[in-house]
């Protein structure tokens, strides 16, 4: 029987498991997903009915693979959350207060909403995306059976001056061949209806469904009840044929008479999510109630407010649950998310945004730990991470299920939580502005490997006066801002001006002239300036147009050679040409209308002319050129480029970043060595031999040359697999790693449009060049601090905010006098978790063993 081999396994075809394999297809690796349902229309039919909310965080995420569009044509924003409490009945009903929370509103992503729609839709959407553009499908009708370790296969048949020939430039095997993160996994599959056997080998297993129960219980990973009592929550989908309720378009809780509704408007649906009470259901809590009588109750509680109810498309029994799993991984074999891993309710609200950010969370670390491009430690931290998070969804929908069910019964059993001036509106504003973080979807991690809070001694001794006490009087006036954004925060999607150092340099030529020599001009000489002149004034007259380098180039030699900077125009236009060709980039929509709005305004407009325009931080970021998924941003606040003081350290903190040994080399270059491994083994995906770890200060390819000759000779490699997926995957893996850049660098400077161009001007370039190497189409300008705001940055004081992947803040590292000690904060940062662990079993290590020091 052919037993077919991939990069990744993913058991179940929810949200979550599609979400993940588009991830990790982006990242290069092969990926194969099942699922236990019949078809797709199968899996559609059981989601039918049910909704879902999507935060403001989870929006950004599907705004990253361009799956965003689609979703909002067939959704409803919801921007506020509508609070009621209504007395009485009939002629005496009335609406005794009301009140509405923006409860989305952030100024950290650019959605100041949450949108519902259909869960099918959102599956469908994902599952087209993911056949499309990497022509992965769902294989349906597979239920796993069992999975077993594969012990890697050793060249028993080999002689003894042959082995020592094979391990010259290969580790040695582990002695401790049984351990699960050195082996392959052998996954048995049935067919659902024929029961066919279908074999499949793969390193990783992610699971997202139940089916995944029985693994979780072989490894000792148990899901522990975090609610002890028993709980049953109906929901109601019912189209509403009229009405005068204000509220039907948005989400609202309505209280009256102890009883509560929670009410989402979808379309022209209502669901509506209530715990029964006995007193008005007269069931047994086993009994289901009846629908009629359910309606009667919910006209009751809406009254004053009429309404008529059309067809019942749905009504849901539903036990709340709240269920974790404290253990999520198996070093890099299994990994448990969505229902795996925990069950949170109400379904749709909480569970749904929780599983796409760790989901996204794990995605990136996994892609680098595969390519050998960060250490264990990188994958170590899911854990953490996830954990925290989880626990924190647990709690805030464990509130939230109080406070829309059975709240007074609640209260009436536990008094102690009942403050003097307690009431329900009161309490019910206070959790959701509380908790409003968990709404959006930007709470904070905490302080870890990844999330590492700078410490700055220096910083406390300058807050002690003299007469040793810490403590001073400030003003209230004078209390400087909180810094809200710290490491572990997510990183705030802040306002740029609509143009970087490259643009100015396009749309105002004439300023970076030199000055005229005291002489007098030749005929031919006045018959060129006459020339340039006329070039000048058309290109105002027409400046709407796009420049092009042939413009820069016609311009250059009107003005002779006078050593101005557009005689090296092409060497700030770095990769520009790349950045142009990117599809469906925004960054790259916004430049290229912002260069024919900046070129508008020329140089004389006032600054209270300028169209107000912006870029967005984020989509700045995802433009730069050579940027992807797995790569780290490097925000430099240079401050004012004017200021000698603040921009003397930035210069000096480049050279060090420019260095040889600085980090920026060593990631960046080292995995050469490293993808030139046909296909590694589970083992060297975890260590690196101490030759691999060597080619960090020195490229070489001799050692590469034996290996070749060696394997062409026997025939066979220890790595080589005869999976055709597998070679597929590892030659696209390969010149993935050999391509990207683990980072990103962006400056953003809070000089002045004038400032920027006085210094294009007088700076020679070269100067200009090894200021910013990077090319001055990533300096952007913000000089009425905007992004310095949202950060929390003093123009005065340069810093290096470093932006993970999955867009939280990783560290902030001033730049202070010293700059040696800053960058060796931010080079210990990332050797924290990209620096892969010496291999002490290899074969350089094993000679060197021999020798008595």
């Amino acid at each position: 029987m052919s037993v077919s081999e991939s990069d990744i396994f993913i058991s179940g075809s929810d949200i979550s498991g599609l979400y993940t394999a588009i991830l990790l297809c982006k990242s290069g690796l092969n990926v194969h997903i099942i699922d236990k349902k019949n078809n797709r229309g199968n899996k559609k039919r059981q989601m039918l009915g049910q909704i879902i909310i999507l935060s403001p965080r989870t929006l950004q995420l599907l705004q990253q693979l361009d799956v965003l569009p689609l979703l909002l044509e067939r959704g409803v924003r919801h921007s506020k959350i509508d609070l009621y409490e209504n007395k009485g009945s009939g002629n005496q009903a009335t609406t005794i207060s009301r009140e509405n929370i923006r409860l989305w509103e952030n100024d950290i992503t650019e959605f100041n909403y949450a949108l519902s729609c259909e869960k099918a839709i959102l599956c469908d959407i994902l599952e087209d995306h993911l056949e499309s553009q990497f022509g992965v499908r769902v294989d349906y009708k597979q239920s796993v059976t069992t999975i077993e370790d594969i012990s890697p296969t050793t060249p028993n048949d080999l002689c003894t001056n042959d082995l020592n020939l094979y391990y010259q430039y290969r580790p040695l095997p582990s002695p401790n061949t049984s351990d699960c993160e050195k082996t392959l996994k052998l996954i048995q599959m049935n067919d659902v209806d024929t029961r066919q056997l279908k074999l499949w080998k793969s390193h990783t297993i992610i699971g997202t469904d139940d089916q995944t129960d029985m693994i979780r219980q072989k490894l000792g990973f148990h899901l522990k009840p975090m609610i002890m009592q028993t709980r049953i929550f109906y929901t109601l989908k019912v189209k509403v044929l009229q009405t005068n309720y204000p509220s039907t378009k948005q989400m609202s809780i309505i209280n009256k008479n102890k009883d509560i509704l929670f009410i989402t408007g979808h379309n022209d649906c209502l669901y509506i999510t209530f715990e029964p009470r006995s007193r008005w259901t007269k069931v047994c809590i086993d009994d289901e109630v009846p629908v009629q009588r359910t309606l009667r109750h919910i006209k009751y509680v809406m009254d004053p407010y009429n309404i008529e109810f059309g067809k019942v498309e749905k009504y849901t029994r539903w036990e709340a649950k709240q269920s974790i799993c404290h253990e999520r991984s198996e070093g890099m074999n299994y990994f448990f998310l969505s229902k795996a891993s925990q069950h949170i309710s109400p379904g749709g609200t909480f569970d749904v945004n929780l599983d796409l950010e760790l989901t996204h969370n794990l995605a990136w670390k996994l892609s680098l730990s595969y390519r050998n491009r960060a250490s264990p430690e990188l994958l170590d931290t899911f854990d953490h991470e996830s954990q925290m998070k989880t626990e924190e969804a647990s709690t805030v929908s464990y509130h939230f299920l109080n406070l829309i069910g059975n709240y007074f019964g609640q209260q009436s059993e536990d008094s102690s939580k009942t403050g003097v001036n307690s009431s329900y509106m009161r309490d019910l504003t206070y959790f959701l502005k509380k908790y409003k973080s968990c709404f959006v979807g930007d709470s904070p991690y905490t302080p870890n490997l990844l999330n590492n809070v700078y410490t700055d001694d220096r910083a406390f001794l300058r807050g002690i006066n003299d007469s040793g006490s810490t403590f001073e009087f400030i003003p209230p006036s004078q209390h400087p801002p909180p810094v809200q954004f710290v490491a572990g925060c997510l990183a705030p999607d802040a306002k740029l001006k609509p143009y970087t150092l490259f643009q100015l340099l396009l749309i105002t030529p004439s300023l970076t002239k030199s000055p005229a020599p005291q002489t007098q001009l030749k005929s031919e000489d006045v018959m060129k300036h006459q020339k340039s002149t006329s070039t000048e004034l058309k290109l105002k007259a027409h400046n709407s147009t796009r420049r092009t380098r042939s413009n820069s180039v016609t311009l250059d030699d009107s003005m002779g050679s006078s050593g101005s900077i557009w005689s090296v125009l092409p060497l700030f236009q770095k990769n520009s040409n790349q950045a142009a060709s990117r599809k469906n980039s925004t960054c790259s929509t916004n430049t290229k209308k912002s260069i024919s709005d900046a070129a508008s305004l020329a140089s004389n407009e006032p600054w209270k002319r300028i169209r107000t325009n912006h870029y967005k931080l984020l989509n700045s970021i995802q433009g730069i050129p050579g940027h992807h998924p797995l790569a780290f941003t490097i925000l430099v606040f240079c401050g004012s480029i004017c200021d000698p003081d603040t921009f003397d350290r930035v210069l000096r903190f480049r050279k060090y970043m420019d260095s040889p040994i600085s980090f920026m080399i060593r990631y960046d270059q080292s995995p050469e060595l490293i993808t030139s491994v046909i296909k590694p083994s589970s083992s060297q995906r975890l260590s690196m031999s101490s030759v691999n770890s060597a080619s960090y200060y020195r490229k070489s390819a001799s050692i590469e040359i034996p290996r070749e000759s060696f394997d062409s000779e026997m025939g066979h490699s220890l790595f080589s697999t005869s999976s055709a997926n597998t070679s597929t995957t590892t030659t696209s893996s390969s010149s993935f790693c050999s391509s990207q850049s683990l980072f990103s660098t962006l400056y953003i400077t809070s000089s002045s449009k004038n400032d920027c161009l006085r210094y294009l001007s007088s700076t020679p370039p070269a100067i200009v060049h090894s200021t910013f190497p990077c090319g001055l189409n990533k300096v952007f300008l913000d000089h009425d601090q905007q992004c310095y705001k949202s950060y929390a940055v003093q123009t005065s004081l340069p810093e290096v905010i470093i932006i993970r992947p999955d867009g939280y803040i990783g560290t902030r590292v001033p730049i202070y006098d010293d700059v040696e000690e800053s960058y060796d904060c931010l080079s210990m940062y990332f050797d924290s978790f990209l620096r892969p662990p010496v291999d002490m079993n290899t074969a350089a290590a094993f000679v060197a063993a021999s020798y008595d020091c």
